[in-house]
């Protein structure tokens, strides 16, 4: 029986309000910021359409409670074929004693199935179905090579393939047709973000994504695009080049084996973070209070 999109309700919310981004040329980085924003250079990006928030809590919940807490068992692999996504550089294949050991395949799957499906432990304020999902590793969004993670998931009930943006598509989306500092101007306002003020994660929490303060909603109609939490890349985190790129998805490996997030979140009290070309990066199984996800998808006519 195949699945519904009309069965996952948090899902379908999220889907059908899915915001269209007319795609096109800006400039990327920052003149005036950090070293890892520069070279400022030129990007060209097919259109796409990216989720209005952050995921929720209520559409994770959904996809935990069909998968369960573990994974399907995975097919005994062979000496070379044992992939560990784990490694620093992407797709490197790892060679462990008696790895054609049928306990040793056993302990690949018990590895694997521990970031993949059921709710991560509930941060300190609970699990509330209209707050950002967070605690989410990427290895836990992608899955392992790509299958069984949440995208594979939410791409088969929607009918059409979503992911995480590129780190190009997230900038391009924060900017909004704009070249200015925040995404809603070049002066800071903390009147416009969910986020921190004199000290270190006084916000105390994530806050809902359909709130009507502390937001700012930007010429695509997005929100959170600053503040309320960090949002994975798809992106490995590498040196920008000064070369004109076309729908750009990163480096194949990470000098430091880490993932690009954007965006800042509640724990946040320093503006620069805040700022559209601004970089941060994690290793892919890192999990963190501020640290959530959106979907993107491909254009439609």
């Amino acid at each position: 029986m195949s699945k519904r999109l009309d069965d996952y309700p948090h899902l379908k919310a999220y889907i059908d309000t899915l915001c269209t981004l007319p795609g096109g040329t800006f400039h990327m980085g920052s003149l005036t910021g950090k070293s890892t924003e520069q070279p400022v250079h030129s990007v060209m990006l097919s259109p796409f359409r990216m989720g209005a928030t952050p995921v929720t809590v209520g559409i994770w919940r959904e996809f935990a409670r069909e998968l369960g807490p573990v994974i399907p068992s995975l097919s005994p692999p062979g000496r070379m074929e044992l992939r560990n996504p784990w490694e620093l550089a992407a797709g490197e294949l790892i060679y462990p004693p008696g790895a054609d050991d049928p306990e040793a395949v056993k302990m690949w799957n018990d590895y694997a199935s521990m970031f993949i499906t059921e709710m991560p432990d509930a941060p300190q304020w609970g699990w509330i179905d209209n707050h950002p999902i967070v605690g989410i590793s990427w290895n836990r969004i992608m899955g392992l090579d790509c299958k069984f993670g949440f995208c594979e998931w939410a791409s088969e009930i929607a009918g059409f393939t979503v992911t995480i943006p590129t780190e190009a598509q997230w900038e391009y989306a924060a900017r909004a047709g704009t070249e200015t500092m925040y995404p809603w101007g070049d002066d800071y306002d903390s009147s416009q973000a969910w986020t921190s003020g004199k000290r270190f994660a006084d916000a105390r929490q994530t806050q809902a994504v359909d709130r009507t303060s502390n937001i700012y909603k930007n010429a695509f109609g997005l929100t959170d695009m600053g503040g309320n939490v960090w949002q994975w890349c798809s992106d490995w985190y590498g040196p920008y080049t000064d070369e004109h790129q076309n729908d750009p998805a990163g480096p194949a490996v990470s000098p430091n084996g880490s993932k690009v997030m954007r965006g800042a979140s509640w724990v946040t009290n320093d503006p620069d973070y805040l700022r559209c070309s601004y970089r941060a990066c994690i290793s892919p199984n890192v999990t963190d209070e501020g640290v959530g996800f959106r979907l993107v998808a491909g254009g439609f006519s």
